[in-house]
């Protein structure tokens, strides 16, 4: 069972507009965000930078070596280039939903989960029911998250639903 973990800003950013930042403490004992994804939280939303500031198993890190690195800051934003690095460094996986960066990470060898894996992770360990999940999902969508109609199939097969059900 995987304790700790690295989070990119979109995943943050939802779960922060649910206000269910505290969501991720059931999940982790331990996320670790670089100061470059605190940095475009607080540029999104600083109400969001302030409830994960209070959250006990929130670690903040400085930013990388500027030179460690160096070219996933020319492929990729500062955050995802840090988030990626901070995970690469601590050998742990990585919350990222950006494609390129997904990529980017998996190339690295970093193993990455999305916004819906963490909620398929969640249902996986008995902390949310299918609804749940799927209940979850729509909210995010209504943020202004993104999931495709292949996306949302695959996310509902992972949860062991017929995707034709209703």
């Amino acid at each position: 069972m995987i304790s700790a973990i690295v989070s990119d800003t979109t995943a943050l950013i939802v779960l922060g507009k649910l206000r269910r930042l505290a969501f991720l403490g059931k999940l982790f004992k331990q996320v670790h965000v670089p100061q470059a994804v605190l940095d475009k939280l607080r540029q999104e939303n600083d109400a969001i930078e302030e409830t994960l500031l209070g959250l006990s198993f929130v670690s903040v890190h400085p930013n990388s070596s500027k030179h460690k690195f160096f070219y996933l800051n020319r492929l990729l934003g500062s955050g995802e280039a840090e988030a990626i690095s901070l995970a690469k460094a601590m050998s742990l996986p990585l919350i990222i939903d950006e494609k390129k960066g997904r990529s980017v990470a998996r190339s690295l060898g970093v193993p990455v989960i999305g916004l819906l894996g963490l909620f398929i992770l969640a249902k996986r360990r008995g902390i949310f029911s299918i609804t749940d999940a799927e209940k979850w999902m729509r909210e995010a969508e209504q943020t202004g998250y993104y999931v495709s109609p292949r996306l949302a199939l695959d996310f509902r097969h992972a949860l062991g639903k017929d995707a034709l059900s209703d």
